[in-house]
């Protein structure tokens, strides 16, 4: 079962190699009463006012706050993968931020289309036994995107996957939930709405 959710996982990965953002959180400190993060760019910042005692400020421009404490901080997969969280034996989330955005080519159209694929890689299976159910507009932080589900088969196991894409000029953030199950249902999209309610992405001006 281990292996099953390190693959499910690894579906989200843009497949993009070493071209995350840099500035992932690897420590805190405090100094004179305010917390300090440190990044592994050797760089550091006060952390940021969203950032409270039930939030998470995983990435420099990237936080999410859980105030109902519904979310288990889990294990990484890989470390493209900046936050991870566990809901149940069943529902998973997950977020991941990299360093490519329209700049480099990329649309919403071909944004789809790369995580179709590797969803397709990562499972071994073909594209066309990939279902996308729907595609929706979605915004995090005043930031538009739009939020694609999909689902399809792994090891006789069905997974359902809502994920969040925000496209920018020089990043992507994915926020998404994963669920083992079949179609979208309506527990799967309270937690994805809840997810994307209380993600943050804050740029320096």
């Amino acid at each position: 079962m281990r292996n099953l959710h390190r693959t499910l996982f690894m579906v989200f990965l843009l497949g993009f190699g070493q071209t995350a953002l840099a500035q992932a959180v690897v420590g805190r400190a405090a100094v004179d009463g305010q917390i300090v993060v440190l990044y592994d760019d050797k760089t550091w910042g006060y952390e940021t006012e969203s950032a409270g005692n039930d939030c998470d400020q995983f990435h420099a421009v990237l936080s999410f706050c859980d105030p109902d404490n519904i979310w288990q901080t889990a294990r990484k997969s890989s470390p493209d993968v900046v936050g991870a969280y566990k809901y149940d034996d069943r529902h998973y989330s997950q977020f991941i931020i990299e360093g490519i955005g329209r700049n480099d080519g990329l649309t919403e159209e071909s944004l789809r289309e790369i995580i179709i694929k590797n969803a397709a890689i990562a499972a071994g299976i073909p594209e066309t036994s990939i279902a996308i159910l729907s595609i929706t507009d979605a915004e995090i932080s005043g930031y538009k995107g739009e939020t694609v589900v999909y689902e399809f088969s792994i090891s006789n196991l069905n997974a359902v996957f809502a994920n969040t894409l925000i496209l920018e000029d020089d990043f992507i953030i994915q926020a998404m939930t994963y669920v083992i199950g079949t179609g979208y249902s309506d527990k799967h999209q309270e937690l994805q709405a809840y997810l994307i309610e209380n993600t943050g992405i804050e740029l320096p001006e």
